[in-house]
Order: structure tokens, then C-alpha cells, then sequence
């Protein structure tokens, strides 16, 4: 007999029983549980008796109808219907809708990938990589980075999903800034590409790097250059003495004056503060903030320079102490004591002394390590002082305690040959 809309309302779990099965006949019955009521249907094929879920009551009436919304909504026999009709053909109801269940969940999957592609545009990877590796950086280095970025790369690919790219598009922007003439610029460019590529792959954005594989494919060769540096005695001899007839600002004078003794970057100079100093033990103390090295080191306040100060160096600063001593700065702009003398400040008086592209600040570096190296001084203590990183960290540590000794009679010894040089005719 038949089921009807009323038995199946009125349907209860008998007392005892944890379910109950009504019939309508052909094998398709409702399960009657506490938790709720289930459509079944039990049938055989190829020997195997099977129970294939349908749906539940009510959201399968038992008899197809007509929906609010005006669509025929299935009842549980048109199911069993079709159920019939696929056994007929040898199909299994139940293997097939665990295949269409699998391949509608490699479909999603597969537009799920798409979509992520889509989304994973070259500047939305490129910003990725760039809130990684930012941390690395000091603030003005990254600023430089991301601006690179956004002036020559972000507006030819950057809106083009990562994984199209093709070798001919990455190339264009490196291309432009060779035709714009700033080839420097594109190096850089070539290299940050690539970082964010090698990035890319690691991520599983893109399988390869769609760059040229080789810098000089797009950029002229950049010719060999040294920074301009005299390591001549004669030569040197001439610059100490033109030094004294400088005749522009007195802290630049004296700056000029100063320098040559220290070797240390011009950066670190030209930023110097008096609290630095220890003049009574002839040390100046470069605090991390100050000197040349990655963000995370630069924030570590252990990572200070030591620069033995030889006495010429000594009487020089209390010299320009009663000058600028009242302030922060050793080296004060004209503009007053808020800020340092600019990086340039030192480059333009040279160039006023009639050394214009044969010395620069950092030359003074370069001449302290050829004559210290020509003295026969460890290179290990020349180094030290230059504030070179050692990449052998258990050979850094050691240095870092050692050479102090050595590096105060060195730079005297510095000191002293600088003057024999200056005071020749």
C-alpha cells in the first residue's frame, strides 16, 4: 500500500526503537529517526543489494509539485524513477553521484586555482615579497625599492596576473630605463624583478622566471669605475697642504683637516655628535644607527664601531670643540645645529681645492688602506678599522675583541706619516 502525505506526517519512532521504516512499494521507503525523516531506496545490481539516499522530508515532498516559485520541485518517487532507469542501463545510481560528486569538486577546485591566478597579479606578488623582505631594509632603502617598482614596473605588468607574463613583457620595463638613459636604475630593476619571480616560484604562483637570464641581454655593461682616491705620497702630500688653505666655512676646514686621520665612511663622519667622543681616552664610539648595516643589526645598539683616535686627531676636535662643542654636532650645517653638514658639503670642497674627479670623501678610506697595507699592518686590524664585516662569524667575534691594541698604534703611526707627507716640500 502505498505511502500518503498523512502517514508520513503523522510518522513516530515506536517506543524503544531508534527508527522506523515506512514503505510506499518498489523499494522506496522513508526512514523515520528522532534527528529527522529520509528518503531510501533500496535496490539490486550485479548481485549487490544497495540503499541509495535520496533526500529528507520535507525538503523532498513524497509526490513532485509545483514550488512557490513557480518551478517543479522533485518528489522522492520521480527520484526513484530515475533511480530505475539508470539500474536498467547497468549504471549505479550511488558510483555515479560519487563520480559527478568528484568531478564538481575538481571543477571548483580548478576555478578556484583560476580565480587565485587571476587575483595573483605581478603587484599584488610584488607587494607580497615586499612586506616580507621590507623588515630587512632601512626605511629609506625600502622607500627606494617599492618606489622602483611603482614608477617603472607596476604600470606596464603590473595589473597582469603573475603566471601569464611572457619573457618579452618582463623584459619591457628594464627595457624602457635603458631607452630613458638610466641604466643604473635598470639594474636594479633586473635584479628586483628577479627577487620577486624567485619569490613567485617559491610560492607557487609561477613554474619559472620569464626574465633574460643574463643582465647584459638588457642593460649596456656598466664600465669599471673606482671611487677617485689619492694614494700617492706626493699627491697626498699636495691635497693635506692645499686642506689648510681652504678658505670656506671654518666647521668644513676643519672638517677636511679631520677626515683624512679617521678613514671611516663619510656617512658616519659627517653625522658625528660630541657625545660620541671620549677625548681623555682618544675613542670615538659610532653608535649602530649611524653606521652602514641591515635594519635588524642597525636596531641592536651593541653594534657600535670603535675608532682609536691618534692625538693629532685629539688636538684637532678640542680645537673645534670651542666652536661647536655647545651643540650636538661635531660637523653643524650652516644652517644651524638640528642637522649635520649634507653629504655633498665635503665632495664640493674638494672640488673647490681643484680635486674634482681625482678625490672624493670615501678616497680617504682607500688611502689609509693602501698605506697601512703598504706598512705591513695586519689586514685583519686595517680591516677592523675600516669597519669591513667579516663573513667568518666566529673570525668576527674574535676581532671584535682583538686588535685594539694594534689599531691604536696603527692609526698613530697613520698619524704621524700623514704629517711627514703634509710637512714635505
Amino acid at each position: 500500500m502505498n505511502l500518503t502525505d498523512m502517514q508520513i506526517k503523522n510518522a513516530k519512532v515506536a517506543e524503544g526503537k531508534k527508527q522506523t521504516k515506512l514503505y510506499d512499494g518498489a523499494g522506496l521507503y522513508l526512514l523515520v529517526r528522532p534527528s529527522g525523516r529520509y528518503w531510501r531506496y533500496d535496490f539490486e545490481i550485479l548481485g549487490k543489494r544497495r540503499t541509495y539516499a535520496i533526500g529528507k522530508y520535507p525538503d523532498i515532498p513524497l509526490a513532485g509539485r509545483i514550488g512557490k516559485s513557480g518551478d517543479y520541485v522533485k518528489g522522492a518517487r520521480d527520484h526513484c524513477m530515475e533511480i530505475k532507469a539508470l539500474i536498467a542501463q547497468g549504471i549505479d545510481p550511488i558510483l555515479l553521484r560519487q563520480e559527478q560528486k568528484q568531478r564538481n569538486l575538481e571543477e571548483a577546485s580548478r576555478k578556484e586555482a583560476e580565480d587565485s591566478l587571476v587575483k595573483n597579479t605581478f603587484e599584488v606578488v610584488a607587494r607580497e615579497w615586499f612586506a616580507l623582505k621590507q623588515y630587512e631594509w632601512v626605511d629609506k632603502h625600502a622607500s627606494k625599492q617599492i618606489g622602483r617598482l611603482e614608477n617603472y614596473v607596476f604600470p606596464y605588468i603590473g595589473a597582469t596576473p603573475i603566471n601569464v607574463l611572457t619573457k618579452p613583457e618582463v623584459n619591457q620595463p628594464i627595457k624602457n630605463a635603458v631607452a630613458q638613459g638610466v641604466n643604473d636604475t635598470a639594474r636594479r630593476l633586473y635584479f628586483l624583478v628577479k627577487n620577486i619571480f624567485s619569490f613567485a616560484m617559491d610560492h607557487g604562483y609561477v613554474d619559472s622566471v620569464p626574465l633574460s637570464s643574463t643582465l647584459s641581454s638588457l642593460v649596456p655593461s656598466k664600465p669599471s669605475t673606482k671611487m677617485p682616491a689619492i694614494t700617492e705620497d706626493t699627491k697626498i702630500g699636495e691635497l693635506l697642504r692645499s686642506v689648510l688653505d681652504y678658505n670656506g666655512s671654518y666647521v668644513v676646514r676643519m672638517a677636511l683637516q679631520i677626515m683624512p686621520y679617521l678613514a671611516v665612511r663619510p656617512g658616519e663622519f659627517r653625522m658625528a655628535k660630541w657625545n660620541e667622543f671620549d677625548l681623555d681616552s682618544g675613542i670615538w664610539i659610532i653608535p649602530a644607527k649611524h653606521r652602514k648595516l641591515k635594519k635588524a643589526k642597525k636596531e641592536d645598539q651593541d653594534n657600535v664601531h670603535i675608532v682609536p683616535l691618534s692625538s693629532q686627531v685629539v688636538a684637532l676636535l678640542r680645537q673645534l670643540y670651542q666652536f661647536t662643542g655647545r651643540g650636538n654636532h661635531v660637523f653643524p650645517s650652516v644652517r644651524g645645529d638640528s642637522r649635520s653638514i649634507s653629504e655633498n658639503t665635503i665632495t664640493q670642497a674638494l672640488g673647490a681645492l681643484g680635486y674634482k674627479g681625482e678625490m672624493v670623501p670615501h678616497g680617504f678610506r682607500a688611502m689609509f688602506s693602501t698605506l697601512m697595507n703598504e706598512k705591513g699592518f695586519n689586514p685583519d686590524a686595517i680591516e677592523k678599522q675600516l669597519a669591513h664585516q667579516c663573513r667568518d662569524k666566529v673570525r668576527d667575534a674574535y676581532n671584535r675583541a682583538g686588535y685594539m691594541a694594534e689599531r691604536f698604534d696603527m692609526m698613530q703611526v697613520y698619524a704621524k706619516h700623514l704629517d711627514s707627507l703634509r710637512d714635505s716640500s
